[in-house]
């Protein structure tokens, strides 16, 4: 089963942008959903020191 995103408290994280991607907060765990067009998941594990999976939905990131 793909891990949910879970309810937060006011104010705690529950998704996280950078200039490589974008990652979710969920029961499981930290996902990655959105990749930059410039960096593979290679980049974002070694720029990274969480654990983090890769949802299988991953898309391109937005950039507009």
């Amino acid at each position: 089963c793909f891990p949910r995103r879970i309810p937060r408290k006011k104010g705690a994280v529950d998704m996280i942008v950078t200039e490589m991607g974008v990652m979710v907060v969920t029961d499981k765990g930290l996902v990655l959903t959105e990749l930059h067009p410039e960096f593979t998941v290679e980049d974002v594990k070694a720029a990274t020191e969480a654990d983090f999976t890769v949802s299988p939905d991953l898309k391109p990131m937005q950039l507009d």
